[in-house]
C-alpha cells in the first residue's frame, strides 16, 4: 500500500510542483484519517466536526475500496487523486467535485475511464476547508462513494 500511495503523491508532486525529493522528505509526514472510498451507501457515513479537521499539508483517507490523497504545496495549490484497491476497480463512471469553504471548485472530474487514477488541483487559501465528493460506478458493477474528508488548507 505505501507503494502505490508513494507513487500516487509524486504525480500529485507534479501538480503542485513539487521535486520528487522534496516529497519524498515529507512522505513521513503524512497523515492518514479513515475514510477515502468505500462501498458503503451514503446515508451510513459519518460526518467530521469542523473543530476537528486535519491539515491537508499531506492526508490520506484510506477507505475498505480505495482511498484518497491530498497535499498542498507551499504556494497553496492543493492537490488530490483517488486511488481505487485494486487499481482494476477504476475503471468506469468517475463523478468528482471538490470543494472549498463548501463552495464547488472547477477541479472536479467526470467522465467515464478505463483503469486511471482521477486528480486534480485547486488553488486555495490557508485555512480554507477543502472536500472531495467522490462516486464511481465502475465496471465491476458496483458503486463506490468518498466518505467525508475534509481538511483546512495550511
Amino acid at each position: 500500500m505505501r507503494k502505490i500511495l508513494l507513487s500516487v503523491l509524486a504525480a500529485l508532486a507534479v501538480l503542485v510542483g513539487m521535486s520528487a525529493p522534496a516529497l519524498a522528505a515529507n512522505a513521513e509526514e503524512t497523515t492518514v484519517v479513515q475514510g477515502g472510498m468505500t462501498d458503503a451507501p451514503v446515508a451510513a457515513q459519518a460526518e467530521v466536526a469542523p473543530e476537528a479537521l486535519p491539515s491537508c499539508a499531506h492526508i490520506t483517507y484510506p477507505g475498505n475500496a480505495g482511498y484518497i490523497a491530498v497535499q498542498t504545496s507551499p504556494n497553496k495549490v492543493v492537490a488530490w487523486g483517488i486511488q481505487m484497491q485494486p487499481p482494476s476497480r477504476s475503471a468506469g463512471r468517475w463523478d468528482v467535485d471538490t470543494y472549498l469553504n463548501n463552495h464547488k471548485t472547477t477541479s472536479g472530474f467526470h467522465r467515464t475511464v478505463g483503469v486511471y487514477v482521477p486528480h486534480g488541483s485547486i488553488q486555495a487559501r490557508s485555512g480554507q476547508v477543502f472536500r472531495v465528493d467522490a462516486t464511481l460506478v465502475s465496471v465491476d458493477g458496483n458503486t463506490y462513494h468518498s466518505v467525508p474528508n475534509n481538511c483546512r488548507v495550511p
